[in-house]
């Protein structure tokens, strides 16, 4: 691959271009993002709010010593708002079980009514989480079990009940109703890290079990669940639609645009509802996320912490390699997503891994992200002590954990391929 050196056209610096890469400026940033999606004038109002309410809660963490978020008015008022949500579910269904069983109206009347009340009040109902359907149990994957326990155990925190290995760029924990938790591991990400940055990854997400994250309680989670059903079922298509042809069908639209109206102001007001809640527990979300990456810090160090954030920016890395494979023709391949991914951010040259950065950082701040920007985690750790780890990333036999899930390497690559194609022609 050649790269040449050519001049910004605005500012006159040296670019690097390649018959690969994007063309960009670094000192001015001309051309970081070729193609960037505009922000409706509603979401800009909550984004730029968020990130206000981000940078104030950064600034004062910088001072202090990282710890769990703490008990607040603020996350009190959304337990209390979530109960009210709940509340109004088990009322629909009352309501509807009453009209259906000992009203006094006509019975097609109960049965329409009833059963639409119903009907409502199961779409609306909180949904329990599940155990995972492709979690793998102990004997399936006994070494990555075994790194995950030590891990666990060098930390104090109880370990894991089932493990997933996923197509996704990404790394999660979930727990299901009986309170049995789930470590969700993308093949993309784990692939490209280091020993020690694996270490930070497991210690980050095992922190989620104990950093006191209001948004991971069953009760507000579900209560915004909710809201968004109820947002999604009442909000009207259009408010005016004539269906058909004549004056009936005209007469018909006209009578249906009061009722379209107030159905739109419900699906406002559940809209309403679910933004205060989010906004409710959104700096006490992020810092259970600040003290998750402390978790993070003291199983593998500092550096290996921050490597680890760095390296998240890369998910374009593995779509191209996705894409790479598809074009090449190989539609359905048995291997390879493994070293093409490998072999792609071996061949990433420096200013390119540098763009991804900040384009990284650009899109969490204009987005309302629960996360925080990525460079206030790193900056968080650099203004505390560097820890060195408490766990022994040598000692780790974590090859033999990665031979277990790079075993999985075909089903996920078919996954992969399934996913890109539907993100992409939506099929």
């Amino acid at each position: 691959m050649s790269t040449d050196t050519a001049c910004c056209p605005q500012c006159a610096a040296p670019l690097f271009s390649s018959n690969q890469y994007v063309v960009w400026c670094m000192e001015c940033e001309w051309n970081i993002e070729p193609a960037t999606s505009s922000t409706p004038p509603r979401h800009s109002i909550y984004r730029n709010l968020r990130q206000r309410l981000s940078q104030r809660r950064f600034e004062r963490l910088l001072h202090q010593p990282i710890s769990k978020p703490r008990l607040r008015l603020t996350t009190l008022l959304a337990y209390a708002i979530a109960l009210g949500v709940h509340m109004l579910t088990l009322a629909l269904l009352a309501g509807s079980v009453y009209v259906l069983l000992f009203s006094e109206l006509h019975r097609i009347w109960r049965l329409i009514g009833g059963g639409a009340g119903l009907a409502a009040a199961w779409i609306l109902r909180p949904r329990l989480q599940r155990r995972p359907a492709a979690a793998q149990q102990r004997a399936a994957l006994p070494a990555t079990f075994a790194l995950v326990d030590h891990i666990a155990a060098q930390l104090g925190i109880a370990s894991v009940d089932g493990i997933v290995i996923g197509p996704e760029f990404a790394a999660s924990l979930s727990q299901d109703w009986r309170r049995r938790s789930y470590l969700t591991l993308g093949l993309p990400l784990w692939i490209i890290l280091t020993p020690a940055e694996k270490v930070a990854l497991i210690g980050h997400e095992l922190g989620h079990k104990i950093n006191n994250d209001p948004a991971r309680r069953f009760w507000v989670h579900a209560a915004i669940e909710s809201l968004v059903q109820w947002d999604q079922l009442l909000r009207p298509e259009q408010i005016f639609a004539v269906q058909g042809r004549g004056i009936m069908a005209l007469l018909l639209a006209l009578f249906y645009i009061p009722v379209n109206l107030g159905m739109l102001l419900l699906a406002q007001i559940a809209r309403f509802v679910a933004q205060r809640l989010v906004q409710l527990i959104y700096l006490e979300s992020q810092q259970a996320e600040y003290y998750a990456d402390h978790i993070a810090a003291q199983a593998a160090g500092t550096t290996a912490c921050q490597s680890l954030l760095r390296k998240t920016c890369c998910e374009s890395v593995v779509s191209l390699a996705t894409q790479q494979l598809i074009v090449a023709g190989k539609q359905r391949p048995s291997t390879g997503i493994i070293s093409a991914i490998r072999q792609s951010m071996a061949a990433m040259p420096a200013h390119e891994t540098e763009r991804l950065w900040r384009v990284n950082l650009r899109t969490l701040r204009r987005s309302a992200a629960t996360h925080p920007p990525t460079d206030y985690r790193i900056q968080l750790q650099q203004a505390h002590a560097a820890q060195a780890g408490c766990i022994d990333t040598p000692a780790l036999d974590i090859a033999a954990a990665d031979s277990e899930i790079e075993q999985l390497e075909p089903a996920i690559q078919h996954q992969m391929i399934d996913n890109l194609k539907h993100a992409l022609y939506g099929r």
